[in-house]
């Protein structure tokens, strides 16, 4: 698929198809939804800086010809962040005054491995790990959304196709230019450093009657991935 306009992004954000829907959406819900919004936003942003950097990795490597994907990826997460901060505010629109970042502890491992040039790592980190769990996350919201009406269906739908186009970067990245033994060894913590972020928002989940579970099971399998395709 070609890479979202923003404008027509936007469009679709700011004109949920469902707004006036015959179905009745609690406040408790609408908050909780938006808190979840803004975990996606946040962790977007992780993703499109880290992308960035990236590319500049590759450009400076022998591998230069990532970098131009890795950049259209750092584009479009920004995108999706902007999509996702318009959702949540829809929705509730005085939520992202308490909210409390739970991808801290992932984006300094980024960063690190980007300071140490450890694009394996990296990848392990970001186009595995976060974008497992991106796509888990979007599968489930988007179709809980979806059922009660709270709009952003057509946009969700158009950011999967795209974040799994990212995971499918990831895998083709390690099937080249990893090693087996070096990605075993990053795996465990990089399942750490998830299931932190999920602990920190699992009460959200369970608020609109989503299990955190799957989750765990979807980052952890796909973690498991990229050992067996790694050379």
């Amino acid at each position: 698929m070609a890479g979202l306009k923003i404008s027509n992004l936007m469009n679709a954000v700011a004109l949920p198809r469902k707004a006036h829907s015959q179905f009745s959406i609690s406040v408790d819900e609408k908050t909780h939804a938006a808190r979840l919004l803004h975990v996606l936003a946040e962790g977007e942003q992780v993703a499109s800086t880290i992308a960035l950097e990236q590319a500049k990795l590759c450009r400076h490597s022998e591998h230069p010809r990532l970098a131009k994907f890795l950049k259209q990826q750092s584009r479009q997460e920004k995108f999706h962040q902007l999509a996702f901060e318009r959702g949540a505010n829809w929705l509730a629109p005085k939520e992202h005054s308490g909210y409390r970042p739970v991808f801290t502890e992932l984006e300094n491992k980024l960063k690190q491995d980007i300071q140490n040039q450890d694009m394996t790592s990296s990848v392990v980190g970001l186009q595995v790990a976060l974008e497992a769990l991106g796509d888990a996350f979007l599968e489930t919201l988007s179709a809980r959304m979806e059922k009660r009406a709270m709009g952003l269906d057509s946009v969700m739908h158009l950011i999967i196709h795209q974040e799994i186009a990212h995971q499918n970067f990831g895998k083709r990245y390690l099937s080249k230019y990893a090693d087996r033994q070096d990605i075993s060894l990053l795996t465990a913590d990089y399942m750490q450093i998830i299931d932190n972020a999920i602990s920190a928002f699992q009460s959200s989940l369970h608020a609109i009657d989503i299990d955190d579970a799957p989750y765990r099971t979807a980052v952890n399998q796909q973690l498991y991935n990229a050992i067996e395709i790694s050379r």
